[in-house]
C-alpha cells in the first residue's frame, strides 16, 4: 500500500493537485500507524492537513483531523484527541458529509470509554448507533452495539452487556463483517471472564483468534492471547498462562505495539508473582514501567505537533489565498486520475478475488450449520407434535373416556331391562344427563387447553389478559401485564404459536421457579412483537440445563425459530428467570410462510 501512494503522490505533486496529494499523505500515514509508528504516522497525517488547509476541501480537512485524533488517542494524548475529532466534525458537517460525521461519534465514544467515562462514551456511541440505523449501515451498527456492550462491563453490567455483544456478533456473521466479529468475541471472552465462566471465555477467545489469523489482525490476536493468559490464571493453570502471555508478548514485538508489550510485561509479573518467582515478577514490572515512560515521552513529541496544528488552524483563510496555483491543464489532472484509479482498481481487484475465496469456504461452512440445524429443529418440532398427541390421547383417555363408558352403562341398563319402575328410570336418565354434562365440561377444558375460545373470537392481546385475571384469582402468584404497540388482529398462525409459547413458558414458572411475581411484557413495533417474562424465582444454571431434554422449551425454541424469531434466557441461580421472545411481523396480506 506505501509503495502505491507513493507512486500516486508523485503523480498528484506532477499534475499540481492538492486535493489527491493530502489523500495519499493520508494512507502513507495509515500505513504508519498500522506498524506502530505513531511519530511518523503524525507526520504525514501533519502534511496532509496542510495539503488540506491549502485546498480548502472539508472532506480533506475533517480526514486529516480525524486521523490525527486517532494518533493522540493510542498515544494517550486525550484532551488533543478530543479537539482534533470535534474540529473534524466541525469539517464534515460544514462539507455535508453527514455520514463520516458519525464514524466520528464512534470514535469520541471509544476515547470516553479508555477515560473510563461510560456515560458520555454511551451517548456518543447511540447517537451514533442511531444514524447508522437511518443510513441502513449494518456494519457501523454492529461496531457500535460491540462497544456499547464495553461500556456496559466498564459499569460491571454484565447482563446487559452480553445482550449487546450478542447482538453484535449476531449482525456481523449476517453480514460477515470478521473484522468487528473478532473484537466481538474478544468482548464476550471478557464478558465471561468477568462474571466467572472461564471455560467459555476460553472458548470466545479461540474463536477471536481463529478468525484474527485470517484476516491478519495483530492486535486482536494479542489482546485474546492476553485474555486467555488471564483466564488461565485464574484457574491456577499457571503453565499454559505463561505460555499465552509469551505468545501475546512476542507477537507485540514483532509488530511494535508498545501498548500491548507494557499490558504482557504485566500479565507476566503477575504469572511469577503467583509463582513465587519474586525476581522475574520484579523484572517484569520494571520493564513495562520503562514502556509506560517511553510512550508518555513520545505523548510530548506529539504535543509538540498539535502546536503546529493549532497555528494551522487559525491561518487557514490566509493559506487557501495559495489555491490560484491550482491552475493546471484538464488534460493532466484526467491523465492523472486516470492512472490513480487504476492502481486502486488493481489494488481492489486483488483483495476481492482474495476475500470472495474465503467467504467462499465460510458460505460453505455456514449452509452446512444451517441444514444440520434445520434437521434438528425440525425434529424438536415432530417431537412436540408427538408429545402434544400422546397428552390429548391421555386427557381423552383417561377423563372422557370412562364417563362415556358411564353413559354407556347407564342407557344399555334402560335398553336391557326395559320392565323398570318409572322412579328408577328417572334416576338412571339424571344420571345419564349428568355424565353426559361432565363429558361436555371436560371436552371443553381439553378444547380451551388447546386454543382458548377468547383467542379465537378476541385475539392474542386478550386471551393474555384473561390468561393473567386466571392467574392472580389462585393468589398464588402477582401476575403483571405491560401491553404497548398492539394494533389490529394478527396472523392467526402468529397468534396462537405466540399463545402457546407463553403459555408454555408460564406452566414452566409455574412447575419449578417457586417464586411469587410474574411480570409479563408485551411490545410490537413495525418490525417485531417483543415477549419478556420475568419471574422472581429460584433460577437455574443454564449451563447445567442446555443440555436437557425437556420438551416444553425445545418446543418453544423450535415454534419461535419457526417464524424466524428470536428466543433468550437469562437466569442466575437466586435471582429469577427472564424469558425474551423476539417474533416479526408481517402484514396480514403476507404470510409468515413466505
Amino acid at each position: 500500500m506505501r509503495v502505491l501512494a507513493l507512486m500516486a503522490y508523485d503523480k498528484a505533486i506532477e499534475a499540481g493537485h492538492l486535493e489527491w496529494q493530502a489523500r495519499m499523505q493520508g494512507l502513507l500515514g495509515i500505513s504508519y500507524a498500522l506498524e506502530s509508528e505513531y511519530l511518523k504516522a503524525r507526520q504525514h497525517f501533519h502534511n496532509a492537513l496542510e495539503l488540506a488547509v491549502k485546498s480548502g476541501n472539508h472532506k480533506s480537512l475533517g480526514d486529516a483531523y480525524n486521523n490525527l485524533g486517532g494518533i493522540d488517542f493510542v498515544t494517550s494524548n486525550h484532551k488533543d484527541a478530543l479537539e482534533n475529532y470535534l474540529e473534524a466534525i466541525r469539517n464534515y458537517e460544514s462539507g455535508g458529509y453527514h455520514e463520516k460525521v458519525t464514524d466520528i461519534h464512534i470514535n469520541i465514544g471509544g476515547l470516553y470509554l479508555k477515560l473510563k467515562n461510560t456515560e458520555k462514551a454511551l451517548y456518543h456511541l447511540k447517537k451514533a448507533y442511531q444514524q447508522f440505523i437511518l443510513l441502513d449501515n449494518k456494519i457501523g451498527q454492529s461496531m457500535v452495539l460491540n462497544h456499547i456492550g464495553q461500556a456496559h462491563l466498564e459499569n460491571e453490567q454484565i447482563d446487559s452487556a452480553m445482550y449487546f455483544v450478542n447482538q453484535s456478533i449476531q449482525m456481523s456473521k449476517e453480514i460477515q463483517n470478521h473484522y468487528t466479529l473478532t473484537s466481538a468475541y474478544n468482548t464476550k471472552g471478557t464478558i465471561l471472564f468477568h462474571s466467572g465462566h472461564y471455560n467459555e471465555a476460553l472458548d470466545f477467545f479461540d474463536r477471536c483468534i481463529e478468525i484474527a489469523l485470517i484476516i491478519y489482525n495483530t492486535d486482536m490476536i494479542s489482546s485474546a492471547y492476553l485474555g486467555m493468559s488471564k483466564t488461565y490464571l485464574k484457574q491456577q493453570d499457571e503453565k499454559k498462562s505463561l505460555e499465552y502471555a509469551n505468545l501475546a508478548f512476542e507477537l507485540a514485538e514483532n509488530i511494535n505495539a508498545p501498548q500491548i508489550l507494557s499490558s504482557a510485561h504485566q500479565q507476566l509479573a503477575e504469572i511469577y508473582q503467583q509463582l513465587g518467582n519474586f525476581e522475574m515478577s520484579l523484572h517484569h514490572f520494571k520493564a513495562a514501567d520503562e514502556i509506560k515512560m517511553k510512550i508518555s515521552d513520545q505523548s510530548k513529541l506529539h504535543q509538540i505537533y498539535n502546536l503546529e496544528i493549532n497555528r494551522l488552524s487559525k491561518d487557514k483563510e490566509i493559506q487557501r489565498l495559495e489555491i490560484e496555483r491550482q491552475n493546471l491543464l484538464l488534460s493532466q489532472r484526467n491523465s492523472v486520475i486516470v492512472i490513480i484509479s487504476l492502481l486502486f482498481t488493481a489494488v481492489i481487484v486483488s483483495l476481492i478475488l482474495v476475500f470472495s475465496r474465503i467467504r467462499q469456504r465460510q458460505k460453505i461452512k455456514l449452509n452446512e450449520a444451517i441444514l444440520i440445524h434445520s434437521e434438528e429443529r425440525s425434529k424438536a418440532a415432530l417431537d412436540a407434535e408427538i408429545q402434544e398427541r400422546k397428552r390429548l390421547g391421555l386427557e381423552l383417555h383417561d377423563g372422557v373416556g370412562p364417563l362415556l363408558s358411564l353413559a354407556k352403562l347407564n342407557v344399555t341398563a334402560l335398553i336391557e331391562k326395559p320392565d323398570l319402575n318409572q322412579d328408577r328410570k328417572s334416576l338412571i336418565l339424571e344420571n345419564t344427563v349428568g355424565t353426559l354434562n361432565e363429558v361436555l365440561r371436560e371436552m371443553k377444558h381439553i378444547s380451551h387447553n388447546m386454543a382458548p375460545i377468547v383467542l379465537i373470537e378476541k385475539g392474542f392481546e386478550s386471551a393474555v389478559k384473561d390468561l393473567v385475571i386466571k392467574l392472580n384469582e389462585t393468589e398464588k402468584y402477582n401476575v403483571t401485564l405491560d401491553v404497548s404497540g398492539l394494533n389490529g388482529t394478527l396472523d392467526s398462525y402468529l397468534e396462537h404459536a405466540m399463545y402457546r409459547s407463553l403459555l408454555e413458558i408460564i406452566n414452566n414458572i409455574l412447575m419449578h421457579a417457586n417464586g411469587s411475581e410474574i411480570n409479563i411484557q408485551i411490545v410490537q413495533d413495525n418490525a417485531e412483537i417483543t415477549i419478556m417474562i420475568e419471574d422472581n424465582g429460584k433460577g437455574f444454571d443454564l449451563n447445567q440445563n442446555k443440555n436437557s431434554d425437556g420438551l416444553g422449551l425445545k418446543s418453544t425454541f423450535s415454534r419461535i425459530e419457526g417464524m424466524n424469531g428470536k428466543i433468550y434466557i437469562d437466569s442466575v441461580i437466586g435471582r429469577g428467570t427472564i424469558v425474551t421472545m423476539v417474533v416479526p411481523v408481517y402484514e396480514k396480506s403476507k404470510s409468515w410462510k413466505e
